[in-house]
């Protein structure tokens, strides 16, 4: 990533930024790292002109992705947040934007790292980078023990902004706070939003190994043949249990076989036919197994 004399100049007045110089030659892996540690706005922009040629181009898609990932309430003006009246979001969809970055692996590792180095480039010696995020820090009075990720953000009209990502056990949380007056503020309340979300979860059991049966057909295959064999029971290898928040209506929960196609004979109890799909509304919980309740034999072939 080159930067050109645009990003670096043409960032705002206090811009946040790691120094880089105009022709200063980065790694694009390391240009990722400067962003999301330092919020280094020149490299920003640099990206963008790398990817799209121009900025303006670049926000264009940003403001397409946002609008893609279902964001109703925001609308970029910058790759960077510099303070800009065409430029705004909201908690709830800076969380939608949080829970799409993370299921990536390249950008989870980024968003996780609390030190790196950049090696020496064309322009400058190495650079050391430092987290801004306290929450990730164990020797800071605000280090938050299930963090995974966290992005800090301030200027005078957005004043302290966070974004967090945490987990306990396996449950996975997003917090978003703005408009803190204060970063010690936006550490305390992001761990308390976080510390109230887990408080909330508990082993439940929604869906009991007897509420479910079925059948399936098994086949047998014989000298070009598909031969029908009857059909074997259905039951869940076990209950499905799950970590869920305690309050959700369990009228909500429903299910959705999914059987393996072609059951060949022989089909022992206990064979894996499938799987129980386990959705809360829209939302794909998780799975269930689902096994052969009785057997059947194949047919002993014969000449």
């Amino acid at each position: 990533v080159v930067h050109s004399e645009n990003a670096v100049f043409g960032i705002g007045e206090g811009s946040s930024h790691i120094g880089m110089d105009v022709g200063e030659e980065v790694n694009f892996e390391d240009a990722l790292y400067g962003i999301l540690l330092e919020s280094a706005n020149e490299v920003c922009m640099a990206i963008a002109e790398h990817i799209d040629g121009t900025v303006e181009k670049f926000v264009d898609r940003m403001n397409e992705k946002a609008a893609e990932l279902g964001c109703k309430d925001t609308h970029f003006a910058n790759p960077h947040g510099y303070h800009d009246d065409n430029h705004y979001t909201t908690c709830y969809d800076m969380a939608l934007i949080t829970k799409a970055a993370v299921q990536n692996e390249e950008f989870l590792k980024i968003f996780s790292t609390v030190d790196h180095t950049i090696p020496p480039t064309n322009k400058n010696v190495e650079r050391y980078l430092h987290n801004k995020d306290k929450q990730m820090r164990p020797t800071s009075p605000y280090y938050y023990e299930n963090i995974i990720g966290g992005k800090t953000g301030f200027h005078d009209q957005a004043l302290n902004t966070l974004v967090s990502y945490a987990g306990k056990d396996d449950v996975k949380l997003i917090s978003v706070v703005m408009k803190d007056n204060g970063a010690a503020l936006a550490y305390e309340d992001s761990a308390k939003l976080l510390d109230y979300g887990f408080s909330l979860y508990e082993d439940k059991t929604l869906v009991a190994s007897d509420s479910y049966t079925g059948e399936i057909s098994v086949i047998q295959n014989y000298k070009d043949k598909v031969y029908d064999l009857g059909t074997v029971s259905l039951k869940l290898e076990d209950d499905y249990t799950t970590n869920v928040p305690s309050f959700i209506d369990a009228s909500q929960i429903t299910v959705k076989p999914q059987l393996n196609e072609n059951i060949q004979a022989p089909v022992e109890v206990g064979a894996d036919v499938g799987s129980l799909d386990v959705y809360y509304g829209d939302y794909l919980i998780g799975t269930a197994k689902i096994v052969a309740a009785t057997g059947i034999d194949a047919v002993p072939e014969s000449d």
